[in-house]
């Protein structure tokens, strides 16, 4: 998508494109409007801490344990919800003046593993939480249909 958009304002000077990056949003806004609650089954991890801590869910599940880490999980970078969200108001006022396709990396560029995340809430509440770490063993199998050779 990125290229798209880098092509289209390469096309056309009248364009002015922001793509904004970054992963793991974390964190609530003091009053509430953004928040670590999402609807369902939570499929980012500070969420699901939230939850365990909460006793609605009953543990952590921690993919893989087999990673070139400190305490071999995995590594990701995390951004604060006010954050993220300063940095979609400071590109849109950055726009208003920019030219082109303008690309912002946001995050604190430090990363914090599964464990970490883990151990930093239980220091903050003062619980144990529960966690499992589940193994993967990845199968690849090629299937195909050959049917279509005896036919023709």
């Amino acid at each position: 998508m990125t290229i798209i958009w880098i092509d289209q304002c390469n096309s056309n000077p009248n364009w002015r494109v922001g793509i904004l990056r970054y992963f793991n949003p974390v964190g609530a806004h003091k009053s509430g409007l953004i928040d670590e609650n999402p609807r369902g089954v939570p499929n980012n991890l500070f969420p699901i801490i939230m939850r365990v801590a909460m006793g609605r869910l009953p543990e952590i599940a921690i993919f893989g344990s087999d990673y070139a880490t400190q305490n071999r999980t995995g590594i990701r970078v995390y951004i604060h919800a006010t954050d993220l969200v300063n940095g979609h108001l400071k590109a849109l006022n950055t726009l208003s003046s920019a030219v082109g396709a303008n690309i912002w990396n946001l995050g604190s560029g430090v990363g914090w593993s599964v464990l970490q995340m883990i151990g930093f809430t239980e220091q903050i509440i003062g619980k144990h939480l529960k966690y499992n770490v589940m193994m993967f063993l990845w199968l690849c199998r090629k299937v195909t249909n050959d049917s279509r050779k005896y036919r023709e």
